[in-house]
This record gives C-alpha cells, structure tokens and sequence, in this order.
C-alpha cells in the first residue's frame, strides 16, 4: 500500500491536511487523501505483493469496472483516490470532510469535471455523502464475487463507489 501511495503522490494532486503552529514532529499532518488521476485508457494494477492486498486491489478495480465512471459520465478521466485517513487525535473534527470537499479545487485546477472513489470504510462514506458524492455501484464485503473469489467473506460492511460531479 505504501509503494501505492508513493506513486500516486508523485503526481502532485494528494491533499494533506496540516496542523497550523507547534505541534510536535508527529502531528503537522493530521490528515490525507491519496489522490489521483484515472484515466480511461491506461489500466495499470502495477506490481503489489501481499495476498491480503492484492484481494483489496482487485476488489476495488472490479467495483470500479463495475460501475465505469468514465461511461456512466462520459469523462476521459477523473480525480480517484486510494486512502482517506485522519489521525485518531483529530477525528470529529470534519477534517476527512474538509478533505473530500478540498478536492474539488484540485479538479478545477487539473481541469476534470468529476470525482470517483470506492470507499470502503462506513464513515469515509458517510463524510462522502454528506459532502454530496452519490452512490454509483453498492456490495457486501461478504458477497462480493471477484472472478470467482470472495476476498473478504467475514468482513462486515459494504464497498460503495460513489462519484461527485463539479460544473
């Protein structure tokens, strides 16, 4: 996950969230979302190890395909993300909130007309609603058949891609 990460920001449209004033080595970030651009012809898994990582990863790119954003909106590409995290000391707080609704202006600066994202935790996808992403395509962890494989059959919870369009 963390190779993921660091090629995603490599690309300079995460967004971090950082604490203004002293606040110790450890607590200038309080929070990130690890975005990036997808784009309708370049499908890239990359390499990934770990068995537990490689069913996240292709979970969410069969949930993705499921619901084709780029058809479903008629995009080229759009603004995606792979993580969404605050720090524990700073939840409540609406910086996860803040967050999603920040990357509207990286849209407008990359000149892109939406957003998509599976999220995967239920209160990324409440702060997701709330900050007006709608539900494209919902499934069970438990449920959820990728090329015959149930990667997660005792998680509770869902997977919910969900998009936000911007004029």
């Amino acid at each position: 996950m963390q190779t993921l990460w660091r090629k995603t920001m490599e690309s300079g449209a995460s967004l971090v969230a950082i604490l203004e004033g002293p606040g110790g080595p450890d607590h200038n970030i309080v929070g990130a979302n690890i975005t990036g651009v997808s784009h309708k012809k370049i499908k890239e898994m990359g390499q990934c190890h770990g068995k537990q990582f490689k069913g996240a990863l292709r979970t969410a790119l069969a949930i993705t395909d499921e619901g084709d954003l780029f058809e479903k909106y008629g995009v080229e590409n759009y603004l995606t993300a792979y993580g969404l995290s605050v720090h524990p000391d700073y939840h409540g707080l609406e910086i996860g909130y803040k967050l999603l609704e920040s990357r509207e202006y990286v849209c407008k600066e990359l000149d892109l007309k939406m957003t998509g994202t599976v999220f995967t935790a239920a209160a990324s996808q409440h702060l997701a609603k709330k900050a007006g992403f709608e539900v494209v395509v919902e499934r069970e962890f438990k449920d959820y058949n990728v090329n015959g494989i149930v990667y997660f059959p005792n998680m509770p919870g869902k997977l919910m891609l969900m998009a936000k369009t911007y004029s």
